[in-house]
C-alpha cells in the first residue's frame, strides 16, 4: 500500500469518523497531496498517518523537487484535521526543495515528532524553504511539536495573510532546527503565536547576516520563551532573536 492509495480511497468512499493510517517500516518514494483532495474533514472526521513503530527514523517519504509544481514532500492547500505523526519527510532535489507546503486555508493541522529534511545547503530562495507556507494566505491553528527542521534555506518561512490579517493559533514548540543555511525560521503576520522550548544550532557556510529566529508583525501578545541558539562564532547565527 502506498499514500496515494490512502489518499485515493479518502476520496472515493469519504470519512466516517477518525481514521488512522499506521504505517509500516520503509522508504515510500512518493508524495502526499492533499491539495486536491475532496475529503471532508472536522474535528470528528480527522486523518492521522503515524509511524506503526511510534519511530520517524524507520518510515520516510523521499521525493526529488524538479520544478515548482512538485515543489513538495507534503502539501496541505485548504486541508483542514490533519495529523502527522514520527514521519521523515525528505526533498533530495537540488534546486526546489521544500518539504512541506501549508496553504488555502489549511487549518488546524498537528506535526509531532517527524523528521522534515531538505538536502539542499547553499540556497537562500524560499524554493528550498523546508516548512513553507507563503505571504497572503491565512492557515489558523497549525501546531509543530517536538519536530527536527533539518536543512534548506529557510527552516521554516511561515507567513500569514498580511498586517491587516494577522493569521491566528500558530504552535512552534520543542522543534530543533539544525544546518538551516539563511534562517532557522522566520514568522510573519502572525495573532500571538507560541514559540517556545525550541532549538536553533548548526552550521552553513552563508556569509551573509544569518537569523536565527526572525519575529515581523507577531502581535497580540507573542510568546517566545526558552528558546535555545547556539553556534559558532565563525559559521553561525549573526542575529538570535530578530524582532
Amino acid at each position: 500500500a502506498t499514500f496515494a492509495e490512502a489518499v485515493t480511497a479518502m476520496n472515493t468512499f469519504g470519512l466516517c469518523g477518525s481514521v488512522v493510517f499506521d504505517v509500516r517500516d520503509g522508504i515510500y518514494n512518493e508524495q502526499i497531496d492533499l491539495s486536491a483532495a475532496n475529503i471532508l474533514t472536522d474535528a470528528t472526521n480527522n486523518v492521522t498517518f503515524r509511524s506503526e513503530n511510534g519511530d520517524a527514523s524507520l518510515v520516510t517519504l523521499s521525493f526529488a523537487g524538479t520544478a515548482a509544481a512538485d515543489n513538495f514532500i507534503v502539501r496541505l492547500d485548504g486541508a483542514d484535521f490533519y495529523t502527522f505523526e514520527d514521519l521523515t519527510f525528505e526533498n533530495t532535489g537540488a534546486t526546489f526543495g521544500q518539504v512541506l507546503q501549508v496553504g488555502g486555508g489549511a487549518d488546524t493541522n498537528t506535526f509531532v515528532g517527524c523528521h522534515f529534511h531538505s538536502v539542499t545547503s547553499n540556497s537562500t530562495s524560499t524554493n528550498t524553504a523546508v516548512i513553507y507556507s507563503a505571504s497572503g494566505s491565512i492557515d489558523n491553528g497549525n501546531v509543530f511539536m517536538n519536530n527536527i527542521v533539518e536543512g534548506g534555506s529557510y527552516g521554516a518561512y511561515w507567513y500569514g495573510g498580511g498586517t491587516t490579517s494577522l493569521e491566528a493559533g500558530t504552535i512552534f514548540e520543542g522543534n530543533t532546527f539544525l544546518d538551516n543555511y539563511y534562517y532557522g525560521a522566520r514568522f510573519d503576520y502572525q495573532d500571538a503565536p507560541m514559540l517556545n522550548g525550541n532549538s536553533m544550532i548548526g552550521e552553513s557556510t552563508y556569509t551573509g547576516s544569518r537569523f536565527a529566529m526572525y519575529i515581523n508583525y507577531c502581535d497580540n501578545g507573542f510568546t517566545a520563551m526558552n528558546n535555545t541558539i547556539a553556534g559558532s562564532v565563525t559559521s553561525g547565527w549573526t542575529y538570535g532573536m530578530y524582532n
